[in-house]
């Protein structure tokens, strides 16, 4: 009777933990989609990992997301699995010469700490590689980061019904240049507030 509970807690144990590891990813592709396909695609939950109007629309998807695609009768192709996207990215993580993860963070709570009257550092949420690495997928550690604001403003701290300005960066994975170009204008606002009636 105890070898027959084991062999059931056993199977019970695997089946749970064979549940919460998530599925491998993959890019699939469909030519040339129409509207019918973008707006679905664009209104519910699906990563969209590119798009080129009149020629492609790249999905990250699941293997059971890929299988029902073509189970509804969608042509799609996948042009990466998750093995590839490992392989392309290697033991590299960082592109020399530009701030990593880490060294962005650590500038941005420095510019916190100089400038506690006008600028305020938010997290304002999480990125999918954290989200990935949360659903279970380990490969995703190393991207387990959130998504950081800063505000500046005369009154920081207070929502004041006045005109703002939104500048945003590092929305596409590995084009570390607009991450340098906002950090240069957040730096030249800052140096300057107060002093230059333009920015101020």
């Amino acid at each position: 009777m105890k070898l027959i509970l084991s062999r059931i807690l056993i199977a019970g144990l695997g089946m749970i933990l064979s549940s919460l590891v998530a599925e491998e990813r993959m890019v699939v592709r469909f030519v040339d989609p129409d509207k019918t396909v973008l707006t679905e695609f664009n209104e519910t939950d699906y990563d969209i990992a590119a798009f080129k109007p009149g020629e492609f629309l790249d999905l990250v998807v699941s293997k059971s997301q890929y299988e029902e695609l073509l189970t509804r009768g969608f042509h799609i192709t996948v042009t990466q699995t998750e093995d590839q996207l490992r392989q392309n990215l290697g033991d590299v993580r960082d592109l020399y010469g530009y701030r990593n993860y880490d060294e962005l963070l650590e500038d941005l709570q420095e510019i916190e700490l100089q400038y506690p009257d006008i600028c305020k550092l938010y997290d304002i949420g999480n990125t999918r590689g954290k989200e990935y690495s949360m659903e279970g997928n380990s490969y995703y550690n190393d991207y387990n980061h959130e998504i950081w604001a800063m505000k500046v403003s005369d009154n920081v701290e207070e929502e004041e019904d006045e005109p703002s300005v939104f500048y945003m960066a590092e929305h596409h994975a590995r084009e570390p240049i607009s991450l340098e170009v906002n950090m240069y204008v957040l730096n030249h606002i800052i140096s300057n507030y107060g002093s230059d009636p333009t920015i101020t």
